[in-house]
């Protein structure tokens, strides 16, 4: 099985007044931290972003959009554009506490599912997720019916909601706001 890692970095960052994935943790970007821990299990790292963004890792490989200004499913369509592999391991560049094991304990709940979505307190993460190459249909259909709701694509697939273990549901915090990231520094 050929897994691929990939980073959303295309957002507008609008609340957080700046491009999310360039922000520093302990001296590492988001991008390049969340990058670093996808690539313990993926073989091929991609950052889904826009031509400007400069903060992608010189070791990853940039994926644009091939529908434009459709939000993370168009994201997510375009890595899958973008790569040949058979899995891909999912997550926000606002997502910098994610690591392997998160995506290793999601990795073994796909069985034969098209996709395992991390759930953390209640809370549904699709941007922290493994896909199946069968999402790339999926997703195109959604973006073709435009609608680009990832929730509504993933009600026309055999997709796996998983709670995740009390020690990983920290991994799943995201930074939106400066106020949030100011947080992280303390």
């Amino acid at each position: 099985m050929k897994i691929s890692g990939v980073i959303l970095a295309g957002g507008k960052s609008s609340r957080m007044g700046v491009h999310k994935g360039g922000l520093m943790l302990e001296g590492v970007t988001f991008t390049e931290n969340i990058a670093r821990e996808l690539n313990k299990l993926a073989g091929d790292i991609v950052v889904s972003c826009v031509e400007t963004t400069a903060d992608v890792p010189s070791w990853c490989r940039r994926v644009h959009d091939i529908y434009k200004d459709c939000g993370p499913l168009g994201g997510l369509h375009g890595a899958f554009a973008g790569t040949d592999c058979d899995v891909m391991l999912v997550s926000a560049c606002d997502t910098p506490f994610v690591k392997a094991e998160l995506y290793q304990y999601l990795l073994d709940k796909l069985e034969n599912h098209d996709g395992v979505i991390a759930v953390s307190e209640g809370r549904t993460h699709p941007l922290i997720a493994v896909y199946r190459r069968s999402m790339a249909e999926v997703f195109e259909a959604q973006l073709r019916e435009e609608n680009y709701r990832i929730m509504r694509a993933l009600d026309k697939a055999d997709v796996v909601f998983c709670d995740l273990p009390q020690d990983m549901t920290a991994m799943a915090r995201n930074i939106n706001t400066p106020e949030e990231y100011e947080k992280t520094k303390t």
